[in-house]
């Protein structure tokens, strides 16, 4: 089938605007099909993609080629002329490859994985699939935590970090390309003994006498938990980097470097701390080498990592001058006003308060104080820095409307010690995410949500040069239905991807209840097949230590 010349315009036109793409012969070598599940702009922004993408072209015998969801109005033009979606580097459609893998960063974009393959002429579910169609495979933090949503789409899925998984995968490939006949069924027989590669179809959900929900291994030779990998030498080892630079992306022709992986802050509410434990930090010649500036490089890197300020040499490193870094987030806390002082050419520059007052901040474990943030705000306008990004949560568990209006007077109270540059508010709708702590709690009222959201809006709109965006509470609804969900997710899942309004899950009154009401620890959890069980105690326990802080704060206000 001919792909459209307009479409074809199109990818050459973002083509021309990169830098390091790489383009192969693809005879003798394993096809693989890289997809990131939203337009080129966000999935050339993601480090985790620009790392696979250039890991796997680190090979000879692997040619790895691009596709991303493409625009509306491209889509608009697939549809038209029946043509199927293609690859940039070759133009080849996708389904002509041997593996097409999915990079998975978002639960919001499990719909577009739908769109990708209806316009790639593939079935969506991996039982419907023939051995004429690609291997579906799929990595990346949404398969670390709960690959059960969108399971029954992919022949299998990575758990945990790859850098040891996926090479061993390959190598397996090899002796079963190509994949004819009963080939795939026993790749995926031999694959489920690589660690960390899950086999979805190898296990089912079956109901007991009380009409409750438990996991079966339908394969014997499937483990009955799947254990998350870690890559341990992350130190010194492979860097995870931006391979290809555009002007056309977010961080417009600036390199993207993994710096630390994992945090040493165990904040609540966020997955980071689990699905990336232990903490591990770049060794400084390890960073520094993959930062050598080759003709195919840029001269600036930003530099990714969850706290930047635990990095023992950054401000070091930010002082040298070798290269021009960029950091846009920082930790409001002592280690950070020496990184201000490196940082007074940027914008912009970033922390996140997360709550409004120091209760709260108890409570989801934040660890800094309305002063620590008052502190550094201040130190950072009077630097010079024009716009000071907040980041803020509403709907966190066990708060109260006097935590909503501490937002607005910790907002008031910075720009009342400085009058220099931009506030800008980011407030984001708190989505309960598997292995955290608040894994058991309910998305917070949708009603009472968006209240919440407005009268923040509203509180600060008078006041001078605070700007505020806020989440829409639907959507953040519908990402924790695909957070927490199990395998039944996926048929509203595909209806969304088909249809394109994600508005139906928040009128059904079902979901709302079955995501909108606390857990106990003997709640059935789809992901309960990842990890340990000592470790889910574990987070039990931080979840009641939780609560205590908030009973805590109400027994010392009496």
């Amino acid at each position: 089938m001919s792909i459209s010349r307009k479409i074809l315009n199109s990818i050459d036109r973002i083509l021309l605007y990169e830098r390091g793409t790489v383009y192969k012969e693809q005879g003798g070598k394993i096809r693989i099909a890289l997809i990131y599940p939203n337009t080129y702009s966000i999935g050339m922004s993601n480090l985790g993609f620009q790392g696979i993408y250039g890991m796997l072209n680190s090979r000879d015998d692997v040619v790895c080629e691009r596709a991303f969801l493409p625009c509306p109005e491209d889509i608009g033009e697939y549809e038209r002329t029946n043509s199927l979606l293609c690859s940039f580097e070759s133009k080849r459609p996708i389904n002509s490859f041997d593996i097409v893998a999915f990079s998975l960063s978002f639960e919001n974009d499990y719909p577009n994985i739908v769109k990708i393959l209806s316009i790639s002429s593939i079935p969506i579910r991996s039982y419907e699939r023939s051995p004429l169609n690609p291997l579906l495979i799929a990595g990346g933090p949404c398969c670390f935590i709960n690959p059960e949503p969108v399971a029954e789409v992919f022949d299998l899925m990575f758990i945990g970090e790859v850098e040891e998984s996926l090479p061993a995968f390959i190598e397996l490939c090899k002796d079963w390309l190509p994949f004819e006949g009963e080939a795939k069924r026993k790749l995926k027989q031999r694959a489920v003994y690589i660690e960390g590669i899950y086999v979805p179809e190898f296990y089912g959900i079956n109901y007991n006498p009380e009409g409750e929900p438990c996991r079966e291994v339908k394969y014997s030779g499937a483990p009955e938990r799947v254990t998350r990998t870690y890559y341990k030498d992350f130190p010194k080892g492979y860097s995870l980097k931006s391979k290809i630079t555009s002007t056309e992306t977010e961080f417009a022709n600036m390199g993207l470097v993994e710096v630390m992986r994992g945090c040493y802050w165990n904040c609540r509410f966020c997955v980071v701390t689990s699905i990336y434990h232990p903490p591990r930090i770049k060794d400084i010649k390890a960073l520094k080498d993959c930062m050598i500036n080759p003709s195919d490089s840029p001269c600036s890197f930003g530099l990714i990592a969850p706290s930047i300020s635990d990095v023992p040499y950054i401000a070091d490193l930010l002082n040298g001058g070798e290269v021009r870094l960029s950091i846009t987030s920082l930790r409001a806390n002592a280690r950070s006003y020496r990184l201000v002082d490196l940082l007074k050419d940027q914008k912009s520059v970033s922390i996140a308060p997360e709550a409004g007052n120091d209760t709260m901040r108890r409570v989801i474990n934040k660890r800094i104080t309305e002063q620590d943030i008052l502190s550094i705000s201040d130190y950072i306008l009077r630097c010079g820095i024009e716009t000071l990004r907040l980041y803020f949560m509403i709907g966190l568990p066990f708060e109260r409307y006097e935590d909503v209006e501490g937002i607005v007077s910790l907002t008031r109270e910075i720009r009342s010690l400085n009058d220099k540059g931009k506030l800008s508010l980011t407030i984001s709708v708190f989505v309960p995410k598997p292995f955290t702590p608040f894994q058991w709690h309910g998305f917070a009222d949708l009603k009472h949500t968006k209240q919440k959201l407005t009268f923040v809006r509203k509180s600060l709109e008078g006041v001078r040069n605070v700007q505020v965006k806020t989440d829409s509470p639907r959507i953040a609804f519908m990402q924790s239905a695909f957070a927490r969900g199990g395998r039944d997710m996926l048929d509203r899942i595909i209806e969304i991807g088909l249809k394109g309004d994600p508005g139906y899950i928040t009128k059904d009154p079902v979901l709302i209840r079955r995501f909108s009401v606390n857990w106990d620890l003997d709640t059935f959890l789809p992901w309960d097949f990842i990890g340990l069980e000592s470790h889910k105690r574990a987070l039990w326990q931080e979840y009641l230590n939780a609560l205590r802080e908030r009973q805590r704060y109400q027994d010392e206000s009496k």
